[in-house]
């Protein structure tokens, strides 16, 4: 392989019932290896101030959440940003980050009040299940803020207490399940490896001092320590919405 494709994927997200127009990229380029990056025809590429312009005008926000920010220019700086990707996943399987216009989050609850707390930011597996930020009101950083996950089969739970908790997750290299009775990460024993994983638990070891996640029981562990904190009352400040909507 010459060298590594630039990354945007503009499409309608499948989210089982739940469809919303999302602009995604694709997580996971691999550093260049002293090949250039292509740039062709209509190609062309964005820069990560670009790109985190573009998330942040998105989302209303003044600036995005800190670790954000460095997964886009750890990305950005490793490959650069094109017009168009066939997949997503290189990093971690399925995952890609998005920008969204919450279409997909008004199937759970259109009231504003609800879509106003909650962030939709990536693509969480292959059938459409997305990572969203939950901002539960108590006036710290949306960084420190827990993350939810919205299963495209149904389903509404926390996996990670912040953003750096999910990209240590993440590290595991397989895409997460989710349905009504939880979620969780399993990795077949032959289960193939995303192209750029090592460089991306790298990172993870370099900026945060992770070490790679080794069992799904260990991926679990993590999952358990953010419900204990937050499942409880992001289920209280979410059934008023859910059962406005007849869910």
């Amino acid at each position: 392989m010459s060298g590594i494709r630039d990354r945007i994927l503009r499409r309608c997200l499948p989210l089982g019932a739940v469809v919303g127009i999302l602009l995604v990229v694709a997580l996971g380029s691999g550093p260049t290896r002293g090949a250039e990056r292509k740039t062709s025809g209509s190609e062309a590429h964005m820069t990560d101030k670009q790109f985190i312009d573009e998330f942040r005008e998105n989302l209303g926000w003044k600036a995005l959440p800190e670790d954000l920010e460095k997964l886009i220019v750890f990305l950005t700086g490793i490959d650069g940003l094109g017009d168009i990707s066939e997949s997503e996943g290189d990093i971690s399987e399925s995952f890609a980050l998005l920008i969204d216009d919450k279409v997909g989050l008004s199937r759970w609850s259109g009231q504003k009040a609800f879509l106003d707390r909650l962030h939709p930011f990536a693509a969480a597996n292959g059938s459409g299940s997305f990572y969203a930020i939950w901002n539960d009101g108590s006036g710290r950083p949306l960084n420190q803020m827990p993350i939810v996950v919205f299963g495209d089969e149904g389903g509404e739970h926390i996996v990670a207490e912040n953003l750096r908790a999910l990209w240590r997750l993440l590290g595991y290299g397989t895409e997460i399940s989710v349905d009504h009775g939880g979620a969780f990460f399993h990795r077949d024993e032959d289960a193939g490896e995303s192209p750029y994983r090592a460089d991306y638990l790298s990172w993870l070891k370099k900026n945060y001092g992770f070490s790679p996640i080794e069992t799904s029981e260990e991926a679990g562990a993590l999952i358990d320590k953010a419900q204990a904190k937050y499942q409880k009352p992001f289920e209280e400040w979410a059934k008023p919405f859910f059962k406005a909507a007849g869910r």
